[in-house]
């Protein structure tokens, strides 16, 4: 799938790819979102839409991990959408958000958590640091 660009702000194309849409099949609502760079990760629950007079027995519905990039070109905002069962090469999406879809690519959930893992040791509490003295990372 290729990109979309339109004369959106960022904030707005923000806002647009979150609302909860609908078309003839279907609805998608967003539980849950955030920006991280220019990489939007979002939680949405896609529903079969049925016509009024026929319901199913059960609802059918699915959640999954949106993994949407944003990006600036000559002065146009656009995006690229795709989501977990893709493989996204991308890993900042929210570890709280793996709890909240079922799983898709087990390969790209070890990604995210291996990122997580090596950013929180990198990041040192203040009260390991020793007081006094200036504190460098090697």
């Amino acid at each position: 799938m290729g990109w979309t660009f339109s004369n959106w702000k960022r904030n707005e194309l923000i806002q647009l790819l979150v609302e909860t849409s609908e078309t003839e099949t279907h609805r998608y609502e967003t539980l849950a979102y955030t920006v991280r760079g220019d990489v939007l990760w979002s939680v949405v629950q896609r529903s079969v839409r049925q016509p009024p007079d026929i319901r199913p027995a059960v609802e059918q519905s699915t959640t999954f991990i949106g993994c949407t990039l944003l990006q600036r070109s000559s002065g146009w905002w656009g995006y690229k959408a795709t989501e977990e069962a893709a493989h996204p090469f991308y890993y900042t999406c929210p570890l709280r958000y793996l709890a909240m879809a079922p799983e898709q690519s087990r390969a790209w959930r070890e990604g995210v958590r291996t990122y997580h893992a090596r950013r929180r040791a990198t990041i040192l509490p203040a009260s390991a640091l020793p007081v006094g003295q200036p504190a460098f990372l090697a």
